[in-house]
This record gives structure tokens, C-alpha cells and sequence, in this order.
């Protein structure tokens, strides 16, 4: 669509190319060529600068975790011998992060460089392309004009953020302290004898006086006598985050849950975490290596799952038998998560349920309260407050 610097180009354009068929005179020739050069000097800033625009990038930091600010600074250089008089720029990956990023427009001298600077803040994990723009060129008279792309890569991953949670706060609730039927995981195994040590056994279950004595890595040889530990349930059904206009809430759970499992594993006690996202997903996490891949599916997926929690809850119910306790990370407790805590309570399952807002009435709350359910609003947990409700 030409722009009304065009349309009156072409007009006056018609009306001499008229005068000069009608007239035929010097003046109208003179007239022609006035109304030429404009074209023409587009034609050459056109050839100038088509292949002639770089965009450096200045960074070399890869990893960022949610919440962190960091400037990203980029050489804008023109390399041609004429000015490039308007150059848009646009990078798509920092409209991602930041909704108020609008581009930059600048003008280039021949053989100019031009510093820009943008501040961005990290407000959700993923995987972005910040060396990747487009731009946008046009000449003096804007007459001409072209579209180009900086296509170099520089990806840089934003990580959850992973909390440090109080173990004896998470723990020390009714799961892991219910009359000791529920155990560290080195409680859950009856040492039989010892073996050498296997590439890809944990660190954990190499026993050092023995390996010290043999000269030699040596393992324990478990037998397992009871259930697993923990099962983590994560909502990232897109049906709880659609209503918002930012995904604080979706990164807010990620976060929490990272955490949570993070703070198991560092104190010894494994878990397996149920995610009810495109496909259902099932992390067993054990030690570091575990954790990691967890932290990498966290990365590249969002939360756009159409399975609910509570249908998740429902078709879990065969597998919770394994475990000794159930915790439920959600975004919203609402009446169709409440009746699937009570479906749980009443097969003899203990559960703690974390939540960011909720949407049934406070009597509903107390009676799950009463009925041994640990209710937690995750903000204030993030925030070092005890596990109690606000209530």
C-alpha cells in the first residue's frame, strides 16, 4: 500500500511526462528530470544499502533464570557509502519478554555504527533468539524501500527459578513425619551385601569405609522393602492460564514445584512428578541428573495441556498406591479440585495441597483442614511463610 509521499510523487510524475508530450519543450524536459532524479537517487540508496546493513551482537552469556535483568547491547552498522536516511529495526524474541518493546528507528551515515542498548527482564523461562531481526529501510524521499532479516543465532535459555526451601517446612507435615510410616528413601531399603561400583549407580549408595578398605568404589546392593516416596502432581493445563494477561502465574507454579523437588532431592528423599501437560508427562527424580532433565522439559514447554488436574488426579488413582504421600501444585483450587482431594482422603491418601488463588467458600476450606489436608498459599511460601492458609 503506497504511503501519500508516493501518491504525490506519481502525480506529479503523470502531470510532467503530460507536459512534455503536450508542450514538447526544453522546459518540459527540464521538468522530466527533476521529477527522474529522486527516482533514481532512491534506485542507488536502494543498491547502497540492501546488502549492506550488520547488526552485532555484543553478548556471550547463554543462561539466565527467571527474574534476572540484563542488558543486551547490539552494533547497528551501515557499510555503504551512502546514508541510510530511516532503518527500523525489530526483534521479535525481546517483544516476548518485554510487551512495551517497539523496535528502534535510527539513520546511519555512510560507514556509521550505532550502539543500541535494551534492558530486559526475564519474566518467563523458554528458549529465545535474541541475535535474530528484521528491519526495515527506506530512502530519503521514501520513495523505495526493503525488508531484510539478521538471521545469526544466539540462543539463550531462561531457566525456573529454583528456590531455597525450608526442607524442615516442606517435610514436616503430615507426609513425612505420619507416626514414621513414611521414610527417608535410605530408610526404605534393607542393605544385603555390597558390589562394585557400576557406571550410572547414584553417588549416593557408594559406601566409602568399604570402598576406602578394598581400594575400590563399592555400592550397596538394596532390596526394597516398602513404597516410593513422594508423587508430585503439576497443573499446566492452558485452561488456567488463558484468563491472564501474564504468565506470572504459570511461571509462579514451575518455579515452586523446581523447588520443591529440588529441596527432596538435596535432603535425600525421592519423588515423581506428574505433569498434565500436551502429553502426560512423569519425572522420576531421584538425584541431580534427574532433576536436570525435569529443569530442560520445564524450559521448552509451556503450560498447554487440555487434560485437567483433577481428570489427572482421577486416572491416577491406581498409582498413588505406590506412594506415601501425594502433593497437589495448582494454580486455582476451584470445587472440581476439591472434590478430587476428598476422592483421595477417602482411599487413605495424606496430601498437601499448594495453591496460588482459590475459588470455593472458606467453609470448604476448614472442612479440608479438618479432614488433615495441608493447605498452602505458594506465594507466601516463596516468601520463607510458614505452610499455613490464610485463614
Amino acid at each position: 500500500m503506497m504511503d501519500n509521499r508516493k501518491i504525490r510523487y506519481l502525480i506529479f510524475l503523470i502531470i510532467t511526462v503530460v507536459i512534455v508530450y503536450i508542450q514538447g519543450e526544453q522546459i518540459g524536459y527540464m521538468l522530466i528530470c527533476i521529477a527522474i532524479l529522486p527516482l533514481l537517487y532512491s534506485f542507488i540508496s536502494f543498491i547502497n544499502s540492501k546488502n549492506l546493513i550488520s547488526i552485532i551482537n555484543l553478548n556471550n552469556r547463554y543462561r539466565y533464570v527467571c527474574g534476572e535483568d540484563e542488558n543486551f547491547d547490539f552494533i547497528i552498522k551501515n557499510r555503504g557509502i551512502l546514508i541510510i536516511p530511516f532503518l527500523e529495526i525489530y526483534n521479535s524474541s525481546i517483544t516476548k519478554l518485554n510487551s512495551t518493546y517497539k523496535g528502534e528507528i535510527i539513520t546511519l551515515a555512510p560507514r556509521e555504527e550505532v550502539l543500541i542498548t535494551n534492558n530486559i527482564h526475564f519474566n518467563k523461562r523458554g528458549v529465545y533468539n535474541i541475535g535474530e531481526f528484521s528491519y526495515i529501510a527506506k530512502d530519503i524521499f521514501g520513495l523505495l524501500g526493503f525488508r531484510g532479516r539478521n538471521s545469526d543465532e544466539f540462543n539463550i535459555k531462561v531457566y525456573p527459578k529454583i528456590y531455597n526451601l525450608s526442607y524442615e517446612i516442606i517435610s514436616g507435615q503430615n507426609i513425612l513425619k505420619n507416626n514414621g510410616t513414611n521414610k527417608l528413601i535410605e530408610d526404605n531399603y534393607t542393605i544385603k551385601e555390597m558390589r562394585r561400583y557400576r557406571s550410572g549407580d547414584p553417588l549416593k549408595k557408594i559406601n566409602w569405609k568399604v570402598s576406602a578398605k578394598r581400594r575400590d568404589l563399592y555400592v550397596k546392593e538394596d532390596d526394597k522393602t516398602s513404597g516410593k516416596e513422594l508423587a508430585i502432581f503439576l497443573d499446566m493445563s492452558k485452561e488456567n492460564y488463558k484468563l491472564y494477561n501474564n504468565n506470572s502465574f504459570e511461571e509462579t507454579l514451575v518455579d515452586f514445584s523446581v523447588s520443591l523437588v529440588n529441596t527432596f532431592i538435596k535432603n535425600n528423599t525421592s519423588c515423581t512428578m506428574f505433569v498434565n501437560n500436551r502429553e502426560t508427562m512423569k519425572f522420576e527424580v531421584d538425584n541431580g541428573l534427574e532433576f536436570k532433565s525435569l529443569i530442560e522439559y520445564m524450559v521448552y514447554n509451556d503450560s498447554i495441556g487440555d487434560l485437567s488436574i483433577a481428570e489427572l488426579i482421577h486416572s491416577s488413582k491406581e498409582i498413588m498406591k505406590e506412594f506415601n504421600g501425594v502433593y497437589l501444585i495448582i494454580n486455582q483450587l476451584d470445587y472440581k479440585i476439591y472434590e478430587s482431594i476428598f476422592d483421595i482422603i477417602k482411599r487413605g491418601f495424606i496430601i498437601n495441597v499448594f495453591y496460588i488463588t482459590f475459588n470455593i467458600d472458606k467453609e470448604k476450606m476448614f472442612k479440608l483442614k479438618e479432614n488433615g489436608v495441608i493447605l498452602c498459599n505458594i506465594r507466601r511460601c516463596l516468601d520463607g511463610g510458614e505452610l499455613e492458609d490464610e485463614f
